[in-house]
């Protein structure tokens, strides 16, 4: 004789994969949360000092974004997000993570770089320019056109003991030099932007402690 029991378990699925997306995705556009990113940028590192690829770091932030939430309302400002999203997902190969921070940045990991850093290098910058020119297409919401542009900096793993936040850090400080050019431009980090961010924080410190 044979006995079955069955059990229906699709709303427990569907409640298991509604939390992972939660737990991994950003809510209003989709792509990946700086978790899922961390993970990624994680695994990209820990192969890029083994020798098996080199990756790069795009950090990009929207240019004047708040211009559009103050003057048309935050409604308007998530179609715009939601449309810068799609437009970076276009322009990256499938491979490359898109990711968003927060706010209006957004983060491109790139990998299965030249494992040589000048190829490597110019491969980024390539890529960079492809995304800054899809960031530029424009968009009709409830009538009106919205065309923004941003600022990306990059970063690549180059040195030994290259680490995560380190990597993230030099490529936020390589796009705020995007945007002290003028926006709208791209910037490759330089060991002299650190150093220059450290002087201004000092500077800034000892002159609040004078005053």
């Amino acid at each position: 004789h044979w006995v079955a029991v069955g059990r229906d378990i699709t709303e427990r699925r569907r409640s298991a994969d509604a939390i992972h997306q939660l737990a991994f995705f950003d809510v209003l556009t989709g792509l990946p949360n700086r978790r899922l990113l961390m993970e990624r940028l994680d695994l990209m590192v820990a192969r890029t000092h083994a020798g098996d690829i080199m990756g790069a770091v795009l950090y990009i932030d929207l240019d004047n974004f708040k211009h559009v939430n103050d003057a048309r309302g935050h409604a308007t400002g998530d179609a715009v997000l939601r449309h810068i999203a799609a437009c970076l997902s276009r322009a990256v190969h499938p491979k490359d993570t898109v990711a968003r921070l927060g706010g209006d940045e957004f983060v491109v990991l790139v990998e299965h770089l030249d494992c040589a850093t000048t190829s490597a290098t110019h491969a980024a910058l390539a890529l960079a320019g492809r995304v800054r020119a899809a960031m530029t297409e424009g968009v009709h919401i409830d009538g009106q056109l919205y065309q923004l542009t941003g600022s990306i900096g990059i970063a690549l793993p180059t040195r030994p003991g290259h680490t995560v936040p380190d990597l993230l850090r030099e490529a936020d400080t390589a796009m705020y030099h995007a945007k002290d050019n003028g926006r709208n431009g791209v910037a490759l980090f330089e060991p002299d932007m650190l150093a220059e961010a450290e002087n201004k924080l000092i500077l800034e410190r000892d002159l609040a402690h004078a005053i």
